[in-house]
């Protein structure tokens, strides 16, 4: 009887080669949102130096569009003004082959929004002082950012306008970065706003943004205030309802609900804090994000509320391992049984990332 040969084991795929842009290697495509599509990339020196980062480049059909052009290279000028611990770093603005593209801080970690949908799944809400600690980082960004001045000391007029769970991002080490400014508005901008056009995720605009009024930096706070609110409940500000429903009322918003109604354990102090960022009138709402730092910082010394970067990221590496598994099949809750629904209402699937997701990125590791 003849011995059938064994088939050779088949080659090892081999990732194609994504190319260079500028000086940087391409080493992965990580995804596409908006008009631009986004890489980790490997910048390489001397003696095998290497650093990763990511660069964003924009999208070849939008390349040909001079206003898209120009609202891309803003969010470089903008960016790469900004250089504070709590804002992720822009490198350079570059251009490759006719399309421009930014050269940016690869932040291995976590969005804000993916530790509000875990926490949603598991019915587990973020610590009270890992919320106000993360909050109070964001502030600390925003207040930097509003208050930056040219070299003639003149004020830059700098409004994020796109402060969402996505946005805020918590390095492995712990640190909490304020990333995209790829909307925010500068008084020298050249890119000018069209008058009734609004710009930001409809369920964390201020009223006046709905209104058309001219933002300044007290609608970054009112943001801030929303993402704030959902960390503390667990739940969305505004339930299921739809984006157009929002639009149509958050002009004459109020908190119907205090976070304290929503999860037991909030002192009063913390719900007045939540109320004045939330505050529909500018008049009484917190006037900078330096006082709603502030704020939050004497909340938690008085109440005894602990957090650093080091045990925040301690906490979200034990928050995000996966549930031990049980020893008899009684003790497990099925996905369904929990009546877990696909789209959880805090969760802002629309936004742009520029990290990896879950399963390509750790919380293990250096503080990157």
């Amino acid at each position: 009887m003849r011995r059938q040969k064994t088939p050779a084991p088949p080659l090892p795929h081999s990732r194609p080669r994504l190319g260079r842009v500028g000086e940087y290697e391409l080493t992965k495509r990580v995804g596409t949102g908006g008009m631009a599509e986004v890489f980790l990339a490997k910048a390489r020196g001397a003696n095998g130096f290497e650093r990763n980062l990511v660069i964003k480049r924009m999208l070849p059909e939008f390349s040909r569009d001079a206003a898209l052009v120009e609202m891309f290279v803003d969010e470089a000028h903008i960016a790469v003004a900004l250089s504070h611990p709590n804002i992720g770093r822009v490198y350079e603005l570059g251009r490759h082959d006719g399309t421009y593209f930014i050269a940016m801080e690869h932040i291995p970690g976590v969005d804000v929004a993916r530790v509000a949908r875990t926490a949603y799944e598991k019915r587990a809400p973020v610590p009270l002082a890992h919320a106000c600690f993360v909050i109070a980082r964001v502030c600390d960004a925003l207040g930097y950012a509003h208050d930056k001045c040219d070299t003639f000391g003149t004020n830059l007029g700098i409004v994020h306008r796109d402060v969402t769970p996505s946005n805020i991002l918590i390095s492995a080490g712990g640190t909490v970065k304020l990333i995209d400014f790829g909307i925010a508005k500068a008084q020298r901008r050249r890119a000018k706003t069209l008058t009734g056009q609004l710009k930001g995720k409809p369920r964390y605009v201020a009223p006046e943004q709905v209104r058309y009024e001219r933002p300044d930096h007290q609608a970054d706070i009112f943001s801030v205030g929303v993402v704030l609110y959902e960390l503390l409940t667990n739940q969305s500000m505004y339930g299921d309802e739809s984006d157009k429903a929002i639009l149509d009322h958050v002009g004459q918003l109020r908190v119907a609900r205090k976070p304290s109604e929503r999860r037991r354990g909030i002192p009063p102090e913390l719900d007045r804090i939540v109320s004045k960022a939330l505050e529909p009138n500018v008049e009484r709402r917190y006037k900078t994000a330096h006082q709603l730092h502030d704020d939050l910082d004497r909340f938690m010394r008085r109440h005894k509320q602990r957090s650093s970067p080091r045990e925040l990221s301690r906490w979200l590496s034990e928050f995000q391992a996966p549930p031990r598994r049980m020893s008899t099949n009684r003790h497990v809750i099925s996905r369904r049984a929990r009546s877990v629904p696909d789209h959880i209402p805090i969760f802002d699937p629309d936004s742009q990332l520029i990290v990896l997701n879950d399963r390509e990125k750790g919380m293990g590791g250096n503080d990157g």
